[in-house]
């Protein structure tokens, strides 16, 4: 009897790199897409309606980083293997995906073997990145900087990490909380959260820390 198809979700933002990726996706045996996602919201909700096997998520859906939503999902979820692809393979990004649980790490500089071979690892449950990830844990390492270690980015919720973004794009607390449907006061609270846990206690700071981050564009 032939084995059980393999499920995956896509969650991608962009739909060309979304839709190329799912075509690629096709013609690997065994593996059926039961779903797709191009924001943080409909990613859970997929989730939590298809238990799917592996979910191949972005670092980031509509300026939202996905690592906070990610190590959730795993805990309601642990059967549903997170892979990220990293857009911009930040040393950030990457410790962060090693923080929220996967052990698997893709590429969009990699070949599609490359992130085949991923796949295959995650399936094996064996933890394994592209060549172009290796070698930033390899640089990192010989740099003394280890990227596996909780930094202080990590500490931060997904909502969090959605204010700080807003704020570090110059917008004011009303505008962020028009932006994101709650009060000025609820994003205050958000904000002095976040300075507490990152211990900066100027805006001028809290911006160029999510500059450093690659949250914002200098």
């Amino acid at each position: 009897m032939p084995s059980q198809p393999i499920s995956l979700l896509l969650a991608i933002e962009h739909p060309f790199l979304r839709g190329t990726i799912a075509r690629w996706l096709e013609t690997i045996p065994n593996i059926r897409i039961v779903g797709e996602a191009d924001n943080l919201p409909d990613a859970v909700t997929g989730v939590a309606k298809h238990q799917p096997q592996l979910l191949l998520i972005s670092t980031q859906l509509q300026e939202q980083p996905t690592f906070a939503a990610c190590k959730e999902l795993q805990e309601s979820s642990p059967k549903t293997k997170a892979l990220f692809l990293c857009h911009k393979t930040q040393d950030s990004d990457i410790a962060q995906a090693l923080a929220a649980g996967s052990q698997w790490c893709i590429s969009t500089t990699d070949t599609l073997e490359d992130a085949a071979a991923v796949i295959m690892g995650a399936l094996a449950n064996v933890a394994q990145h592209t060549p172009t990830i290796r070698e930033r844990l390899v640089a990192a390492k010989a740099g003394g900087i280890n990227l596996k270690r909780p930094t202080r980015m990590q500490t931060l919720s997904c909502r969090q990490c959605e204010v700080l973004r807003y704020v570090a794009t110059g917008l004011s607390k009303r505008e962020v909380a028009e932006k994101m449907y709650i009060s000025p006061r609820t994003v205050e609270r958000h904000v002095a959260n976040i300075m507490a846990a990152l211990n900066i206690h100027d805006r001028v700071h809290l911006t160029r820390f999510a500059i450093r981050e690659g949250m914002v564009e200098a």
